[in-house]
């Protein structure tokens, strides 16, 4: 019993050092389908500074555009098209399907600045009103060789869309 309440006040003490800002807070257009949304950190090494990468977008989609119509006789050739009379005409009429095109539409896509979050050498590191938090490093990608942030768990963005709104949340532990 005594480990029990030992375990959940220190949880609790933990949770209670997680500083949460919110970043952006802005208005979403109604959209039909739900909205995917995608969130990164970036680091900008000329002026060490970090954002958050938004992007937002929606999978919408439109009629394929029509065929002509063709006037068919009951084998399915064009009227004066038969294959013997006219090869270069020769035409079989198909059917009209309309089958719709899915279509990847953006809705936002910003990059806002974090306050606080700073590249230091090659440490992202959180300035905030408990301290100084690591996030994680810049390094390079095994295969490729791009440069790649390798975070450690400690911070993150939080994206969520409530009443037409889009909240982007950055907490610290």
């Amino acid at each position: 019993m005594k480990s029990l309440i030992l375990l959940s006040t220190m949880l609790l003490s933990f949770a209670s050092f997680a500083e949460t800002i919110v970043v952006m807070e802005t208005h979403m257009p109604r959209t039909m389908n739900r909205p995917m949304i995608s969130d990164k950190f970036f680091m900008d090494t000329n002026t060490n500074l970090g954002y958050a990468d938004i992007k937002v977008t929606v999978e919408q989609y439109r009629p394929e555009p029509r065929m002509r119509r063709m006037f068919c006789d009951h084998r399915g050739y064009r009227y004066g098209t038969y294959p013997g009379v006219r090869p270069d005409y020769m035409r079989r009429c198909e059917p009209l399907y309309t089958r719709p095109l899915p279509m990847i539409r953006t809705i936002l896509d910003e990059k806002i600045e974090i306050p606080g979050l700073e590249l230091v050498g090659k440490d992202m590191i959180y300035y905030g009103v408990n301290g100084e938090v690591k996030c994680g490093n810049l390094g390079r990608s095994r295969v490729f060789g791009a440069p790649t942030l390798y975070l450690t768990g400690n911070c993150q963005l939080k994206t969520k869309i409530r009443r037409n709104k889009l909240i982007v949340e950055f907490t610290a532990n």
